[in-house]
């Protein structure tokens, strides 16, 4: 668990605009490989998923992310990261 609070908001909308940038350069579609995939009890039957991503949802995703952080700057707030 983390906790993110006035000080590490920062850091965190820091780290979260330098991602956006970052992925303002990328395709439209991003593809990347998932997990590895199998059939119980079959051979030769594994796989990895392949995961294809809109860019532009995920600068939208990197920009409520920012806008969070920057609610959290004004230490009334508090927010708590439990994991993926």
């Amino acid at each position: 668990m983390t906790l993110f609070d006035d000080e590490s908001a920062i850091v965190l909308g820091n780290v979260f605009n330098s991602w956006k940038q970052l992925f303002k350069n990328s395709p439209e579609v991003i593809k990347l490989t998932g997990e590895y995939l199998t059939i119980v009890d079959q051979h030769d039957s594994g796989h990895y998923e392949n995961l294809f991503l809109n860019r532009n949802e995920i600068l939208k995703q990197f920009d409520k992310i920012v806008s969070f952080a920057n609610k959290l700057s004004n230490g009334s707030f508090y927010l708590i990261h439990c994991g993926i």
